[in-house]
């Protein structure tokens, strides 16, 4: 009833896709049922989770699972499971400020349990839901407050996801900096690459990989495509070697 902040599609299902909204709710759609002949027929959602007292910034499926999404609302992030009911699975009290930015990761041997979260506090945490920590908070229905590892940068983050290479992220600022960084989990004191060259802000970049084929080697080519408040789009080569 109030304005969309995100969609995701399940990896899993191409029928299926994610809503959140300024209204607090976070729909699933399934776009097998149909809405009716008519032209005043609406689809219906398959499964709706509400976070009650704020409204929901992102939405994003898990890589590993077909049952479990992740939405943030406020400083919070709810992890829900379509087999559990309109309870979430767990809350992660994740920063400071307000969430902009969530991903899942994209190994699926681990994945399951891990993502990252970044926010206008300046920082970008992962974080693992199987650790003891972790799993103490959720068995006594508390909130996972425990962070595995955490990056501290210079300006707000908006968003952060998972390099498709190795064990890392971008982050994109949410204003100050025309800049994108790349980060390594390991080593977070200091970025191992940037990429600068807009003259106003970045919204939005993705990923996109050449090849892959061959399953003897990794042969992967990455291509970072950047789109700015300045109109333009650019294209970066990117490895894991910067």
């Amino acid at each position: 009833t109030r304005a969309i902040t995100d969609i995701n599609w399940s990896p899993f299902h191409p029928e299926i896709v994610a809503s959140s909204s300024i209204d607090t709710w976070t729909w699933v759609w399934d776009l097998r049922m149909s809405g009716g002949s008519d032209a005043s027929s609406r689809h219906k959602p398959a499964q709706g989770y509400s976070a009650w007292n704020a409204a929901v910034t992102q939405v994003k499926f898990n890589r590993a699972s077909e049952h479990r999404l992740a939405s943030t609302c406020d400083n919070k992030v709810l992890i829900w499971d379509d087999r559990k009911g309109s309870l979430p699975l767990a809350t992660i009290e994740a920063h400071e400020n307000k969430i902009y930015g969530i991903d899942w990761s994209r190994d699926t041997s681990l994945g399951l349990d891990r993502l990252v979260t970044c926010s206008l506090d300046r920082t970008v945490k992962f974080w693992n839901l199987a650790s003891d920590t972790s799993q103490a908070a959720i068995g006594a229905r508390e909130l996972v407050t425990e962070a595995e590892s955490m990056i501290e940068t210079r300006t707000p983050v908006w968003r952060a996801r998972h390099l498709p290479f190795g064990k890392g992220v971008m982050t994109l600022p949410q204003r100050g900096d025309t800049t994108l960084s790349m980060w390594a989990k390991d080593e977070p004191e200091e970025p191992k690459a940037t990429f600068s060259g807009h003259t106003d802000i970045v919204k939005e970049y993705l990923f996109r990989t050449k090849g892959g084929q061959d399953r003897g080697s990794d042969d992967r080519q990455f291509q970072l495509i950047t789109w700015s408040k300045d109109q333009t789009l650019r294209l970066w080569p990117v490895s894991d070697e910067h």
